[in-house]
């Protein structure tokens, strides 16, 4: 794998596979990780802060990144998109980390911060400043123009309707629509077959023809706890090290 070094200690690995896009580096001591087959395809990656990883898996990202300080943006493999809009805010001290095979539409929108301070009228402690990670399981399909904000879970196999806001977490293998969005069903599964155009007939063969990979049971063996995730990352100092348990853990 490459390595390429930039001013301020801030370092590319991989090869670097870019096709109108930009790196920025504003601060330092920054990572960008591109993996085996990964690449960028109108990207704009933006590190504004110090500190910080950008991990990007077997996928070609096409969209926007803004990280700031002490964070991580995770992308697993298989990202699919339905256009370059897609944008990412990850703010100081906040994680943001995307699965395997999911699926996102235009006009999306992934957000950890709500940008300015709400203090308390008495004690002046800032409100909302706490809990401001991100975490997206396997194989989750986001609709147009949805925005994803901080403190959000979205379990494996979910669903996050057309312009719906996410702000807490969410089932494996439910629908969530509005605003907020909420769980409006259950016990469901989806994958990347196009049915707008399709018959009745292809549709009964859908269903026919439909395998079970995509239901999500909880298995204790298996299971990646986010929240363990997070304790881990909030006890690693340097981007370094966070690329290294990422690499080996993720």
């Amino acid at each position: 794998m490459q390595k390429f070094e930039a001013e301020n200690g801030n370092v590319i690995y991989g090869d670097l596979q870019c096709k109108d896009s930009k790196i920025e580096f504003m601060g330092k001591n920054n990572i960008l990780f591109l993996s085996e087959k990964a690449n960028l395809r109108n990207a704009q990656i933006t590190f504004v802060g110090s500190n910080a990883l950008v991990f990007i898996g077997k996928s070609c990202f096409r969209g926007r990144i803004m990280i700031f300080t002490n964070c991580v943006c995770y992308i697993g493999n298989a990202l699919g998109q339905s256009a370059s809009d897609m944008f990412l805010n990850i703010t100081s001290e906040s994680y943001c980390i995307i699965g395997d095979d999911c699926l996102f539409s235009w006009g999306v929108v992934l957000e950890s911060s709500d940008h300015h301070p709400i203090f308390d009228f008495k004690t002046h402690q800032c409100l909302n400043t706490s809990k401001r990670n991100i975490l997206i399981g396997d194989h989750i399909w986001v609709g147009q123009y949805a925005w994803v904000l901080k403190n959000t879970f979205l379990a494996s196999g979910s669903i996050l309707g057309a312009k719906g806001i996410a702000t807490k977490t969410y089932y494996s293998n439910s629908a969530n629509v509005g605003i907020p969005a909420k769980q409006t069903r259950k016990g469901i599964f989806w994958n990347g077959a196009v049915i707008k155009d399709s018959t009745k007939e292809e549709i009964k063969k859908l269903e026919q023809n439909h395998k079970d990979d995509f239901k999500f049971t909880y298995q204790k063996d298996s299971f990646l706890s986010p929240y363990a995730i997070e304790q881990k990352l909030e006890s690693l100092q340097s981007a370094q090290e966070k690329l290294e348990f990422i690499y080996d853990f993720l």
